[in-house]
């Protein structure tokens, strides 16, 4: 499988998620479409970005701390158990704020994913 470096801050959903379910330990062995290996997908049910309820989840197991800006972008926060690093996202929608500061705080603030998703 192709991977490639971006920064969590630039991910786009369907990377975001496919995050969230690598740092989940929930990735699921694939075909790939042209029948020629295994890839890692996350499953179908994994869409922190885009539901609320997994999102919110993320925030009560992780501690992922939330605030709205005057801007109205959302400001989303954690910071380590030892309290030496904090993760400090923007984005302009409460979801992709949290699934990018629990990536970051996972992965760091660039990670690989693989080259076919967008």
């Amino acid at each position: 499988m192709k991977t490639k470096m971006i920064k969590v801050s630039e991910a786009t959903n369907t990377q975001l998620d496919w995050l969230v379910a690598k740092c989940r330990g929930i990735l699921q062995e694939w075909a790939n479409d042209a029948g020629t290996g295994r890839v890692l997908r996350a499953p179908s049910y994994c869409r922190p970005t885009t539901d609320r309820a997994q999102a919110m989840e993320l925030v009560e197991s992780e501690g992922v701390c939330l605030r709205r800006g005057h801007s109205g972008w959302w400001f989303a926060y954690q910071l380590t158990v030892n309290d030496e690093e904090v993760f400090l996202v923007l984005s302009a929608t409460l979801l992709v704020a949290v699934a990018r500061c629990y990536v970051a705080s996972k992965l760091g603030e660039n990670v690989e994913v693989p080259d076919d998703l967008t």
